[in-house]
């Protein structure tokens, strides 16, 4: 196949599933262009069929198409051009949008009570855990600065301050990794978890408590010493356990923290 920018899909290349028949006809065309992009058979940059071509395929109306090409715009999958050149074209992928639309799925799922805080918490520790590890034997001089500026923060800072330099510490020690995929897929979780934290209840002595275990984990990632960066790292996470739970807890009853 040619993957060269602009080249043209034939509709064989997009015809070779079968139409799943319990979801509405546009989720259905939707889903198969969809198989055909993760799979890499459409790659980035890839110009698809005129939408006569693909209703005529998949034997639907062509504003059924038109309905499946604006669900996989929104999900950054696609882009459509106007003019002599224009058409819709398979999108080259972003890391920040593939982590945002992550986030809002995560959060929706949240929202809705399909997934735990406690189910939060526990794949933060399966993920940031080990990538403590990763960072003490991985991280430059450059990175280790940065972890080490968003260390650290005085109790004179209001919450939204705080909130940023704890957020801008564990994306720093996820990205001293090295492993995009690993803050693709952490660092989702983490804003949504720690979006709850967004009150001014949450008592100082939490963040002590944090300034202090983020402190321990700078010092280990520091030394290249991963067993202890894990170890911080996993301390730091049970420690803050019970902060999340009695929030999760005080805003389905209405209480606070």
């Amino acid at each position: 196949m040619n993957r060269d920018e602009g080249s043209r899909q034939t509709p064989a290349a997009i015809s070779r599933l079968t139409p799943r028949r319990i979801l509405p006809a546009y989720q259905q065309v939707a889903h198969q262009l969809r198989e055909h992009i993760i799979s890499g058979r459409l790659a980035p940059g890839n110009q698809l069929p005129i939408e006569p071509e693909i209703a005529e395929l998949f034997g639907v109306s062509r504003s059924t198409i038109r309905e499946a090409l604006r669900q996989l715009s929104s999900e950054g999958l696609v882009r459509t051009t106007r003019g002599v050149r224009g058409g819709t074209f398979v999108a080259y992928p972003s890391f920040d949008s593939i982590s945002a639309h992550l986030e809002t799925g995560i959060g929706l799922l949240t929202g809705a009570e399909e997934i735990s805080i406690a189910s939060l918490l526990e794949a933060r520790i399966l993920l940031e855990v080990p990538a403590a590890g990763f960072s003490a034997v991985r991280r430059s001089e450059e990175a280790l600065k940065l972890i080490h500026e968003t260390a650290v923060f005085s109790d004179n800072l209001d919450v939204a301050h705080r909130l940023e330099m704890n957020r801008g510490f564990h994306a720093r020690v996820l990205s001293a990794t090295g492993n995009e995929l690993l803050e693709i897929v952490a660092i989702p979780i983490f804003q949504v978890m720690t979006a709850r934290l967004d009150r001014e209840d949450v008592p100082v002595t939490f963040w002590r408590q944090v300034e202090a275990d983020h402190l321990a984990i700078y010092n280990a990632i520091a030394a290249g010493d991963a067993g202890a960066a894990e170890s911080h790292m996993r301390a730091h996470l049970e420690r803050i356990r019970p902060t999340y739970m009695e929030i999760d807890r005080g805003a389905k009853d209405g209480s606070g923290c």
